[in-house]
C-alpha cells in the first residue's frame, strides 16, 4: 500500500518546512497538505513532480519505492517480458545494493534461476527442431542425449517412460543405451532405485 502522505510529512519535517510554506509553493491550501499527511486525500498527479523537486527526491522515493522494491519490480518485469534489456536493468538494480546484501542476493537468485530456466527452454526447442530435420545418426544421437539432459534439468521426467516403452518395443542395444542415459539424468533417489534394477 502506498502511503504518499506519510512520505510528504516525513520529508517536510526533515527539511524543517511548515505545511503553510509547502502549500504556498504548490499553490494549494495548508488544509490540503494536512489532509494528505493524514492520508485523508492524495495530491493531484500533476503536483507529484513539483513535490518531489521541492524535497530534491525522485518520484519513486516520494512513493516510498526503495532500491529493493525497484529491484523486485524490475525482476518481475523480466519474468513477464524476458529479454536482455529487462535482464540488464534488473541485474544493475540488484547489484547497486552491494555484493553482500541479503535481500539483493535473494532477488539475484530469483532472477538468475528464471533466466537459466528461460535458456533451458530455448535449448529444448533447439534440440527438438534438430531432431525434426537431422539425418546424420551422430546429430540425432547428440540432440537426443542433450534433450534428455535439458528435460531433466527442467524437471520434466516424462521422457523416461517413453524410453522404457521404446526399448521394450525394439529391444536394441542403442535404445537400451538411451534408456540408461535417461536414467542417469534422473534425480538421485529415483535414479538410484532404477539403477538397482538393472
Amino acid at each position: 500500500m502506498i502511503h504518499i502522505g506519510n512520505n510528504i510529512m516525513k520529508y517536510r519535517k526533515e527539511s524543517s518546512t511548515t505545511q503553510a510554506a509547502l502549500a504556498e509553493y504548490l499553490g494549494v491550501s495548508p488544509q490540503a497538505v494536512s489532509k494528505w499527511e493524514q492520508e485523508l486525500s492524495v495530491p493531484d498527479v500533476y503536483l507529484l513532480p513539483k513535490i518531489a523537486r521541492f524535497f530534491n527526491i525522485s518520484i519513486d522515493t516520494l512513493f516510498g519505492n526503495t532500491e529493493l522494491s525497484t529491484a523486485e519490480a524490475l525482476t518481475s518485469k523480466y519474468t513477464v517480458q524476458p529479454n536482455d534489456k529487462h535482464y540488464k536493468e534488473a541485474i544493475q538494480s540488484i547489484l547497486s545494493r552491494g555484493p553482500k546484501n541479503t535481500e539483493g542476493l535473494k532477488q539475484l537468485i530469483k532472477l538468475e534461476n528464471y533466466r537459466a530456466h528461460e535458456f533451458l527452454k530455448k535449448g529444448q526447442v533447439a534440440c527438438q527442431e534438430l531432431l525434426e530435420v537431422a539425418t546424420d545418426q551422430e546429430d540425432i544421437k547428440s540432440a537426443t542425449i542433450q534433450l534428455i539432459r535439458t528435460k531433466a534439468m527442467l524437471g520434466d521426467l516424462s521422457f523416461v517412460e517413453s524410453y522404457v516403452t521404446h526399448f521394450e518395443s525394439t529391444q536394441t542395444a542403442e535404445n537400451f543405451n538411451y534408456l540408461l542415459r535417461a536414467i542417469d539424468h534422473l534425480p538421485k533417489p529415483y535414479g538410484s532405485s532404477l539403477h538397482g534394477r538393472r
